[in-house]
């Protein structure tokens, strides 16, 4: 009795094991089908022309030029991306990498904006920086308003005002702090929209780590304005521009030789 009773427990395990390891095969088929499934669609894709790209619109730039920008995308696209990804797909754009590959080549952008539009186009969006002054070593360089050295430019092609002040420029470069050029680009921003007046030069008197604390800003009547980094810029210049109003016309501004707006509510000059 006991022989017969282990025989049929032994059949009935192994039956139970059978039925464990059969499920097994159907969905291990089914993963087997989809992957093929999905590397088929894959290279259907690369091989329908209808949806790869044909077209690359740009948008936003002022300095950078369409075509280069074309140009980088295109290479980017051309390039190779395992085996099955060798066309230019719209679906396959690789939108992360060309958005970083153009803010790093070009120093005037800012920021970069791929978009798919179907079904063939690819449009990139520029936020390019803003020009702020000049600075001039052995060459002259364009430095936006975050700090940036963004473009060769030569003195006389540019407007902006100049910081005389050298230093080891190059293109990508930042050449001051992001304080620095907030303090900047406030300054410049109140001489012409409260001051209505055009600085040519900037010059530092005084730094302290290696930080602006001083300037003479030059303007085009022939004095400058003396500003720390402590002075409440736009506040002042409003102060200023009442004592312009009411004690120094411009035809009485001719012999000033500089105006101090370093102490909040005074004005000095002479």
């Amino acid at each position: 009795m006991r022989s017969s009773s282990t025989k049929r427990s032994s059949r009935y395990s192994s039956k139970q094991k059978r039925k464990q390891r059969t499920p097994i095969v159907k969905p291990l088929l089914g993963v087997i089908f989809f992957i093929l499934l999905g590397v088929g669609v894959v290279y259907g894709l690369n091989q329908w022309e209808y949806i790869n790209v044909s077209l690359i619109t740009v948008r936003g730039n002022d300095r950078v030029s369409d075509t280069d920008i074309q140009n980088l995308v295109s290479q980017k696209l051309d390039t190779t991306r395992w085996r099955v990804l060798e066309a230019r797909a719209l679906a396959f754009v690789p939108v992360s990498d060309l958005e970083t590959e153009i803010e790093g080549k070009f120093p005037s952008v800012k920021e970069a904006k791929i978009t798919r539009r179907p079904p063939d186009e690819v449009r990139v969006t520029l936020i390019e920086r803003e020009p702020m002054l000049l600075q001039c070593a052995d060459s002259c360089y364009i430095v936006s308003e975050s700090g940036h050295v963004m473009a060769k430019s030569a003195d006389s092609e540019s407007n902006l005002p100049k910081l005389a002040e050298g230093g080891n420029l190059s293109l990508e470069k930042r050449v001051m702090s992001e304080r620095e050029a907030m303090w900047l680009y406030t300054i410049l921003f109140g001489m012409e929209h409260i001051l209505e007046l055009s600085p040519e030069k900037i010059e530092v008197e005084a730094r302290f780590r290696e930080q602006i604390q001083i300037l003479h800003v030059f303007v085009q009547d022939g004095y400058y304005i003396k500003i720390d980094d402590a002075t409440e810029v736009l506040h002042q210049m409003r102060v200023l521009r009442q004592v312009f109003e009411e004690r120094l016309p411009a035809e009485d501004r001719e012999d000033l030789t500089y105006v101090d707006i370093r102490i909040k509510d005074r004005i000095f000059y002479k």
